[in-house]
């Protein structure tokens, strides 16, 4: 005796046109990140693959191998390869996660699938087995395949329950379909609640790794530049978000052939050294205290002081006036939501600029005036005037792709932005215009020489990170 069960396969599925929405994809990922509790299945090696993700007839997901234990990032993996590689219509809340999966972006990374899981519920449409269900009625033109799943007689480990729960053929599998749908409102951006921090302080003492009597300073890899405000010297620093360790240096002359000099290499994992435009401080984001903040220090990196206040923050960026500094900074009880706050260096005050109940937003930008800041939140970037609110958004030129790490040119006029995966665009204030710059999908985190004919960047063009100069 033998029960017939239908079911599709996803990749033929997508080959012959069918294509899934947003809502649908929720469904299916929601279903098989959850799937080791709801549905417990024999669980073969082996990563998923879009080849391996069944469809079966009562809305249940499935798949022919699977990770016994599976990771984020073959989560991402696989998200990925099933979003569009073009212009195609997904949220850039979806590309955001597939760069956090993938360790892609300067953020939380998701320290479980459930906390992917909870990322993604914002777009979910109702019961997760009826919305595939109604895939698979929407899919009328392509023909399901039968499988004879033998359900008599069964192992005793499967009476009870379906027959095909014991077939090594169909088991639990993570698949990720084309995520969007239900989005949260635009959420408000307002000057709002105000704190003040102890600024006189100094930092915990880091005691530095031993340093062997060969080992050489000069920097491997190099991330986030910033110009001195005479444009004669670059600041950056040398260790990615993963390295055990990352020193802020410096390389000083017009033309890049002098050595660079460390500042601040203490063992620590020290990021995006911001120079005053006095030259006189430096700002920079730290793990010296056991979680990340932002710091201030004198120009050769003495009299380092934390500045932010307890919590998560990071990226800092000095006003034109040199007066304060915008930062992003974690809301204490969802640590992967970013938002931007303002410090007035003077009084310790504490400014809320944002107030986003997901995701991150990327370092504020000044406008020369003092007055507005651009900054990036998922698909637009959005340009804040400091002393009413009011609020610009501009969206991603590329529908779908999230854009990240504005820059604005010293006359105030342009933006330079990354858009993911894309290259790097240039946006007119003035018009809202949008133009394509390099076409490096690796090339981010801008600063402008001060003169606005140049800007440097970092990018893994080279097959690794450094420090590159384009003409603006």
């Amino acid at each position: 005796m033998h029960r017939i069960m239908n079911f599709l396969s996803l990749s033929s599925l997508i080959d012959r046109g069918v294509e899934l929405q947003p809502h649908e994809g929720v469904a299916i990922v929601q279903q098989l990140i959850h799937a080791s509790a709801d549905v417990p299945l024999i669980r073969p090696f082996g990563p998923p693959t879009l080849e391996s993700i069944v469809i079966l007839g009562d809305g249940r997901v499935g798949s022919r191998r699977s990770a016994a234990t599976p990771a984020v990032s073959e989560i991402g993996r696989l998200l990925d390869s099933m979003l569009p590689s073009g212009r195609g219509p997904v949220p850039g809340g979806l590309r955001y996660a597939v760069a956090r999966a993938l360790l892609e972006v300067d953020a939380p990374p998701f320290d479980s699938l459930q906390a992917l899981s909870a990322s993604l519920e914002r777009f979910e449409r109702g019961d997760r087995r009826r919305v595939v269900r109604s895939l698979l009625a929407r899919a009328d033109g392509v023909a399901p395949r039968l499988v004879a799943v033998a359900a008599s007689p069964a192992p005793a480990a499967t009476r009870g329950g379906f027959a095909w729960r014991a077939a090594a053929a169909i088991i639990v599998a993570f698949a990720v379909g084309w995520l969007g749908g239900r989005r949260a409102p635009d959420e408000p951006i307002v000057p709002v609640s105000t704190t003040t921090v102890d600024l006189a302080a100094p930092a915990a003492t880091v005691e530095p790794p031993p340093r062997a009597a060969n080992d050489d300073v000069r920097p491997t890899e190099m991330y986030s530049p910033a110009f001195s405000g005479d444009g004669q010297t670059i600041f950056f620093h040398t260790g990615g978000s993963r390295a055990p360790r990352s020193a802020l240096m410096k390389q000083s002359g017009a033309d890049g052939t002098a050595s660079a000099v460390p500042v601040v290499d203490d063992g620590a994992r020290n990021y995006h050294a911001q120079p005053s435009p006095d030259g006189r401080r430096l700002a920079f984001d730290s793990d010296r205290e056991g979680q990340r903040a932002v710091y201030v220090a004198d120009a050769d990196g003495s009299g380092i002081r934390r500045v932010s206040g307890s919590g998560y923050a990071a990226v800092p960026t000095w006003s034109p006036s040199g007066d304060r500094l915008a930062f992003v900074r974690a809301e204490p009880d969802r640590p992967t939501v970013w938002n931007l706050w303002l410090l007035t260096l003077a009084t310790g005050e504490l400014r809320r600029l944002t107030r986003f109940s997901y995701s991150q937003t990327w370092a504020a930008s000044w406008l020369p005036d003092g007055r507005s800041v651009v900054f990036s939140h998922e698909d637009r970037l959005l340009m804040l005037s400091l002393s009413d609110g009011r609020v610009r958004s501009f969206r991603t030129p590329v529908p779908g792709r999230i854009v990240r790490t504005p820059a604005v040119s010293p006359d105030g006029r342009r933006v330079l932005f990354q858009v993911w995966r894309d290259g790097v665009w240039l946006l007119d204030l003035a018009t809202g215009d949008m133009d394509r710059l390099l076409a490096d999908p690796t090339a981010e985190e801008f600063d402008w020489s001060p003169d606005g004919r140049r800007f440097a960047y970092h990018s893994r063009a080279g097959g690794r990170w450094a420090i590159r100069m384009s003409f603006g």
